[in-house]
């Protein structure tokens, strides 16, 4: 029977114990790892890709959906998020789709683009103004993964959170 037949069939869909009875194909060492490192609080399937690929690249794993407290007391969101020992947060990683910014964005709630991205960089200079190092990325950056990995990991060099040549 087809796989995707048996799991029509499945009463209670419980994903490890459906995973655990798939042995023997192709790509089931790849669908536990995902599994494995899941999480509910991604916010798109880029910031997904992105923390597969930092896994992948041997990345510090960061907090996802971090907190900002910006100067002022108001509070933003971050991707991804970097602490030092101390627990202070010091690099607010953000993936950028070009759909973000489309007014038929429901992330855009309708503005223009050129709103939607001067908001975004006030956003952004204010995290900035908290002492934060921000770094973004795209698609384009997560067809390399190499050169994916290098943005990240300088960002969090010039933080003072790697010492070695990671």
């Amino acid at each position: 029977m087809p796989a995707g037949r048996w799991l029509q069939q499945e009463e209670d869909l419980d994903l490890d114990g459906v995973v655990g009875r798939m042995t023997g194909l192709h790509g089931m060492p790849t669908v536990r790892l995902a599994i494995e490192h899941s999480v509910e609080v991604s916010g798109s399937v880029g910031e997904s890709l992105s923390r597969a690929i930092m896994l992948e690249e041997g990345v510090p794993v960061p907090e996802l959906q971090v907190l900002v407290e910006l100067a002022d007391g108001s509070t933003k969101f971050g991707d991804f998020g970097w602490r030092d020992a101390e627990g202070r947060l010091c690099v607010v990683g953000e993936f950028d789709g070009r759909f973000k910014y489309h007014r038929e964005s429901a992330a855009s709630g309708g503005r223009l683009a050129e709103d939607v991205i001067y908001d975004e960089k006030l956003r952004e200079d204010a995290i900035r103004d908290c002492g934060i190092i921000v770094v973004r990325w795209t698609w384009d950056d997560l067809r390399n993964p190499r050169r994916f990995r290098e943005k990240i990991l300088t960002a969090l060099r010039r933080a003072g959170l790697l010492t070695e040549l990671a």
